[in-house]
């Protein structure tokens, strides 16, 4: 636990401020659609980490920080590990700190190998939650890949099974319902 920086299990104010304009200063060019994601990522993610007993100053950053590359660069996880790292060790943050955030960010797509840390299977759950939730970005992602609605809902049962947390599976299950029964009317 981070407790150079942070007081007990929850980041000092002045921390959090950093950690949300560094986000918000990184991701100007994506309007405020990445921070509301990020926004609701975190919602999700700190609830997981209450249920789970998981480290909340761990997750609270990885979900701050998990998109800083998404429309950027390709390979977002990657690239947005790499950017966040570079951020926490310029303000000091520790570093088996930095290393689980790390990790967080790095594995929320499972692209390149699965989460292994509570904190990590977090972030990724949370990230499919807030996915499930969206509507809107469903509906953008559709329109902009040319997408079917069968392919739409081939997605969507695959984000559903990236949540491999058994709390967060039950959060989920409401919004995955929804989703799936959108695309099926379309």
């Amino acid at each position: 636990m981070a407790t150079e920086v942070a007081l007990g299990c929850y980041m000092e104010h002045a921390l959090k401020r950093k950690i949300s304009n560094f986000a918000k200063t990184y991701n100007h060019a994506f309007l405020n659609g990445r921070l509301h994601h990020a926004a609701r990522v975190k919602k999700y993610a700190l609830m997981l980490a209450k249920r789970e007993n998981a480290d909340r100053d761990v997750v609270e950053i990885a979900a701050t920080l998990h998109n800083l590359c998404c429309i950027v660069k390709r390979g977002h996880p990657k690239h947005s590990a790499a950017e966040a790292r570079k951020f926490l060790n310029s303000i000091g943050y520790p570093e088996e700190d930095i290393d689980r955030v790390y990790e967080c960010i790095r594995r929320h797509r499972a692209i390149d190998g699965h989460p292994e840390s509570i904190e990590a299977k977090i972030i990724a759950a949370a990230d499919s939650i807030a996915f499930l939730e969206n509507k809107d970005i469903q509906r953008f992602i559709f329109k902009v890949t040319d997408r079917s609605h069968k392919s739409m809902r081939e997605r969507i049962n695959r984000i559903y099974g990236k949540i491999h947390i058994d709390s967060a599976r039950k959060m989920a299950k409401p919004l995955f319902d929804m989703s799936i029964d959108y695309w099926k009317k379309k």
